[in-house]
């Protein structure tokens, strides 16, 4: 069954609702996925992240009641920000995800740092951080997919 989705901007969070609150209660605990992207001072690339976010809250097939996203920097809302406002709108199992192809020794401590101390501030919260996409091990299946 597809469901029916709609934008919704918390400031600061940008996020795609999947399920109202409500209803994602009834079914047990609200579950989010933030896909966090390292940002760019040029607006137009973290506008298409967000694209990236509204296509894939199209194809999750329920697994999430929300999307968001976050960015490292030069972006809003940071990681911590995204975290924090979508545990206020209720979702209490978070999955973070990084929309990087290497991990630079900045992000691959920072951004621990920052889901370690989320996790502190939010123990009614289970964060978890996956590994960044680049180290997925569907990407060189991926990329054959996409070669014409």
């Amino acid at each position: 069954m597809a469901m029916a989705w709609r934008a919704a901007v918390i400031c600061p969070v940008f996020a795609i609702t999947l399920m109202d609150a409500d209803s994602a209660q009834l079914g047990g605990i609200m579950k989010t996925v933030i896909l966090i992207a390292s940002g760019s001072e040029a607006v137009a690339a973290n506008e298409e992240v967000k694209g990236v976010v509204t296509g894939l809250a199209a194809h999750l097939d329920g697994r999430y009641d929300r999307v968001a996203c976050a960015f490292m920097a030069h972006g809003e809302p940071g990681v911590s920000a995204a975290i924090d406002g979508e545990i206020a709108v209720g979702a209490r199992e978070l999955v973070c995800f990084p929309y990087f192809l290497t991990a630079t020794p900045a992000w691959s401590t920072a951004l621990p740092a920052l889901v370690e101390q989320a996790r502190r501030d939010h123990p009614e919260a289970t964060i978890t951080l996956e590994r960044y996409l680049g180290a997925q091990r569907a990407m060189p299946r991926l990329l054959a997919q996409l070669l014409p």
